[in-house]
């Protein structure tokens, strides 16, 4: 392997969270100015690339196809695994790359700004589709409808309001074109507290089919956006893929439940079924349990913080 293809792992290794990774703690002594200096047959490297290797469930089906066999997660860096870095993913770091955690909290919708409302199991998303493309305005509804209809069955629920609306919202997503093979991202901006809200964002030039924009909407503007991390997919006994928050896009089942992050899910906001509303509807249904605000862990990217989850209070755990 060359030095450029060595660096350019490393580097996608460092970017999303590898050399962070609670399971691999000798990792956690490499700093950003040396991570670049290291051959990836050195053992520390090879720890963080078989983080790589296991943080996505890609890399086991590009196994399948260049070794014909599963995944062996062994931190060699073959074709598979180099393969994985050209697959578009979300942008958003796999493990924590800083210690600042900031609360989304939002306005007007979660406990911690708004006492009165500490019930509640809602978020209101603003959502901006001045420069949405023509097939996602095709489907757009259907889209919306999938994402209240799965987050309602884990006691979520969801509403939209329009990019112009002057309602309180606790969280955003808009369209808009992103370089370098990411299909959508979630950040914090800087300062943190009620009027801080997170933003989300979609590719323009990525033009899925109506399945696939499904999961990706969930997972930017309500997987990320209500405080889930990323985790690699997996496959149930019956052979079918679950993972709606693996970090490149795939075609898992359209549900939380089995889903690897369910218990991220349930723990936020119950797991108890509340009835689905109309992305446009006023008044959404309230059940009755507060739910755990989620936190975020955040790493400075110029002028924002792109998001990853941490722990708090009930929290949920590293991947």
């Amino acid at each position: 392997m060359d030095k450029a293809t060595e660096q350019r792992l490393l580097k996608h290794a460092w970017t999303y969270g590898h050399f962070r990774n609670p399971a691999y703690p000798e990792t956690h002594e490499v700093k950003q100015d040396d991570y670049w200096m290291l051959s990836v047959d050195n053992e520390i490297a090879k720890q963080a690339i078989e983080s790589v290797q296991l943080s996505d469930v890609q890399c086991d089906d590009l196994c399948h196809s260049y070794h014909l066999r599963g995944l062996d997660a062994d931190g060699d860096a073959g074709p598979a695994t180099l393969a994985l870095l050209d697959i578009p993913r979300c942008d958003v770091p796999d493990f924590a790359m800083g210690e600042d955690e900031f609360g989304l909290t939002g306005r007007g919708g979660w406990s911690d700004c708004d006492p009165e409302r500490e019930h509640h199991h809602e978020v209101v998303i603003k959502f901006d589709d001045r420069q949405a493309p023509p097939k996602w305005q095709g489907y757009m509804s259907e889209v919306k409808a999938g994402a209240v209809k799965i987050s309602a069955d884990m006691g979520l629920s969801v509403r939209y309001i329009d990019w112009n609306s002057d309602e309180n919202f606790q969280s955003s997503v808009r369209f808009e074109f992103i370089r370098g093979g990411v299909v959508g991202f979630y950040y914090l901006p800087q300062g943190s507290g009620c009027r801080t809200i997170p933003r989300g964002a979609l590719d323009t030039s990525f033009l899925p089919d109506v399945e696939t924009a499904i999961i990706l909407w969930i997972h930017e503007g309500l997987g990320h956006g209500v405080g889930l991390q990323h985790r690699a997919a997996r496959r149930d006994p019956e052979g079918r893929l679950r993972g709606i928050m693996n970090p490149s896009l795939v075609r898992a089942l359209l549900s939380w439940r089995g889903d690897p992050s369910e218990g991220d899910m349930r723990r936020l906001y119950t797991g108890k079924p509340v009835e689905p509303t109309d992305p446009t509807d006023p008044e959404p249904p309230t059940p009755d349990e507060p739910y755990v605000v989620a936190t975020f862990k955040a790493r400075e990217a110029g002028q924002d913080f792109k998001v990853i989850t941490g722990k708090k209070g009930g929290g949920f755990g590293d991947f």
